[in-house]
């Protein structure tokens, strides 16, 4: 079983708030108010990090850092939800001729992981902006 791009979560919010981040599109009480925060500073300490896989795949072109950008960015952000599906992706690989995990199954995973994904990105936003109305 291989993994296309159809196969993987849309991680659009991250992806974008990632480039954001690299590109300087922030203010850096936007930053601070994402990194200060409790629940959000973990979650951007590790977008950053996943940093370099993103701007490989800007160089090369290559979908190797792509699809490593992707399981970083998830594992960063919604670490539970990403180790369920690709725990079924591995199963459904391993015992697809002898009753693994049905696709239908892991495609509900996915859409989980791509719920939970989209929900931390609102969050991050939330808590860049809240920075910004501080006196």
């Amino acid at each position: 079983m291989s993994i296309s791009l159809q196969d993987l979560p849309e991680m659009r919010s991250l992806l974008l708030l990632q480039k954001n981040l690299a590109d300087g599109k922030f203010k850096q009480g936007q930053v601070l108010g994402m990194s200060l925060n409790r629940v959000t500073g973990p979650w951007l300490s590790g977008i950053v990090q996943c940093s370099g896989y993103a701007e490989e795949f800007q160089q090369t072109r290559a979908m190797e850092p792509y699809f490593k950008n992707m399981m970083c960015l998830g594992m960063a952000t919604c670490p539970e939800a990403m180790q369920a599906w690709i725990g079924c992706l591995q199963d459904s690989a391993k015992h697809s001729e002898s009753g693994g995990p049905e696709a239908s199954q892991c495609q509900q995973l996915r859409k989980t992981l791509e719920r939970c994904t989209r929900s931390h990105g609102q969050q991050l936003l939330r808590s860049s902006a809240v920075e910004l109305f501080k006196k």
